[in-house]
């Protein structure tokens, strides 16, 4: 008896947990929407510019509008456009460049 009060009261109980952990509280439905087209903007206008286009190492993340950068670029030159690019990107709201310079890519 007590193993199936146990059941009936810990299953509802890690299920109610693990559909807690999924949903994202910090923003709407909208705002997660936003952000994922703004992401996919950002990567988007990154892949048409000529100077970036050969560079696959830049990641892009949005939470509420702001956008991080990160990943490895070969120049200084490269990281700023990418920071330039993504700030000009419609719904940014500021941009988090945590992109990495190093001397080569290999």
């Amino acid at each position: 008896m007590k193993k199936q009060m146990a059941r009936f009261v810990l299953y509802p109980l890690a299920l109610l947990l693990v559909l807690a952990m999924g949903c994202n509280m910090t923003q709407s439905p909208e705002r997660q929407i936003d952000d994922t087209a703004i992401t996919a903007s950002v990567k988007s206008q990154l892949a048409t510019d000529i100077e970036l286009s050969t560079i696959t190492g830049i990641e892009v993340n949005t939470t509420n509008g702001v956008v991080t950068l990160s990943g490895q670029v070969s120049t200084d030159a490269a990281k700023r456009r990418a920071g330039e690019i993504a700030q000009n990107v419609d719904g940014v709201v500021s941009v988090t460049n945590s992109i990495e310079v190093a001397g080569s890519l290999d």
